[in-house]
């Protein structure tokens, strides 16, 4: 079957995309060649960082990789060329590599790693779930995290290997009176990095003040709650119904859980 530039083009952005999605680290084709018949009659370079991996950091197991790729690939194919949607998500995708660097330091990767998560939740949400003022309007942005959450049938509770998280999440607590979950723990702690005004700074220290919580381990829990609702969004939108490995302490493998009766931790 013939194809046009322009087609193959995009075929080999969206592979890349996904590709760097599932091993978390840049994995793009660059060199392209285009045959009809025995005759080359297209070349394509593509310029794009390659770097090597000593562990993966994405949603695949090795021993499986080959199987739930094929899987994922799909609907992954689909959502990318939905009106609108492909340059949204491979720059999402980016993000999400970008916070997955080895030498980026931890508070900077839970700063960046809601990024991503919000432009998921914009797809996703406008025009299917909610307007685009009264999601513009919408208020805490964890509550558009949550909401994004949700609708993908995620859990939004913080799971017992995220330990610091949890300790924060009671003292929040405690000084709200409200019950907080995963998107509004993590979305509170990087406000503290990111609007760091005399409110937020007095509310870090005392997060601190707790032997129990270490500010590098914080920071490290936030990133890979923000890494697994990524993983999982991206996952819900391509269809994908099997097993994936958790970005959680221990990298447990299950089943993805809008394929299980009730939301997996």
């Amino acid at each position: 079957q013939s194809f046009s530039t322009v087609e193959a083009k995009n075929i080999a952005n969206a592979v890349g995309a996904f590709l760097s999605f599932s091993f978390a680290g840049w994995c793009y084709p660059v060199l392209l060649v285009g045959y009809s018949g025995a005759n080359c009659v297209w070349r394509y370079v593509q310029i794009h960082e390659v770097r090597a991996m000593n562990e993966p950091d994405g949603w695949l197991q090795p021993c499986h990789a080959s199987s739930w790729l094929s899987a994922a690939y799909p609907g992954f194919i689909e959502s990318w060329n939905r009106e609108g949607w492909a340059e949204p998500l491979r720059i999402a995708i980016a993000g999400f590599v970008e916070c997955n660097r080895p030498n980026v330091s931890v508070d900077v990767a839970a700063l960046l790693g809601q990024i991503p998560l919000e432009m998921l939740g914009f797809l996703v949400l406008v025009n299917e779930t909610i307007t685009n003022d009264k999601y513009d309007e919408m208020k805490p942005a964890s509550k558009k995290l949550r909401m994004l959450i949700e609708k993908c049938s995620i859990s939004c509770k913080i799971p017992d290997s995220l330990g610091t998280i949890l300790n924060v999440s009671k003292a929040m607590k405690v000084s709200n009176g409200q019950a907080n979950e995963g998107p509004e723990v993590a979305v509170e702690v990087r406000n503290c990095i990111v609007h760091c005004n005399p409110k937020r700074r007095k509310m870090m220290s005392e997060w601190l003040a707790d032997p129990k919580v270490n500010e590098s381990i914080l920071y490290w829990e936030v990133q890979r709650l923000f890494h697994e609702y990524f993983t999982l969004v991206l996952l819900y939108l391509s269809e994908y119904k099997g097993m994936y490995r958790s970005s959680y302490p221990g990298r447990a493998i299950k089943v993805v859980p809008w394929a299980c009766e009730s939301p997996q931790t």
